[in-house]
């Protein structure tokens, strides 16, 4: 697999991004990018699902592998366990959280003043590129 891209353009792309600057020659840069990413990225994934198919889990302890210029680390993610009634379950093993949507509907009904309490979270801006087909 060959990937070849234009990095002088790239470069330009990135420059004026900030500017929403987008020539003909920046579309092509951008498209190029994100076709190199999605192959990148399919066979990266690819990748990970051959070594989850193959690795031996015992009692949650994860499969290390490592050479020169590699460290492979396959484990086991998210929850252990699940509640299956609160009912029964002690106190100390429980945690609170935020209902979300509850919080929307009660901001809505409240003028978008939130509970005490709770406060609103700093959060971070993400960028989407899809190239349409």
């Amino acid at each position: 697999m060959l990937i070849n891209l234009n990095e002088e353009l790239l470069q330009s792309v990135l420059d004026d991004a900030g500017d929403f600057i987008l020539t003909p020659e920046h579309e092509e840069a951008i498209v190029e990018l994100e076709s190199a990413y999605r192959t990148i990225n399919e066979a990266y994934k690819a990748l990970q699902e051959k070594l989850k198919e193959n690795a031996q889990i015992v009692d949650g302890n994860a499969q290390v592998f490592e050479t020169d210029r590699l460290r492979i680390t396959i484990s086991e993610s998210g929850a252990q366990y699940s509640l299956q009634d609160a009912q029964k379950c002690p106190p100390d093993v429980l945690k609170v959280t935020l209902d979300t949507d509850a919080l929307k509907n009660y901001l809505k009904e409240h003028d978008g003043i939130a509970p005490d309490g709770v406060v609103e979270k700093q959060r971070s801006k993400a960028v989407r590129i899809k190239v349409k087909a």
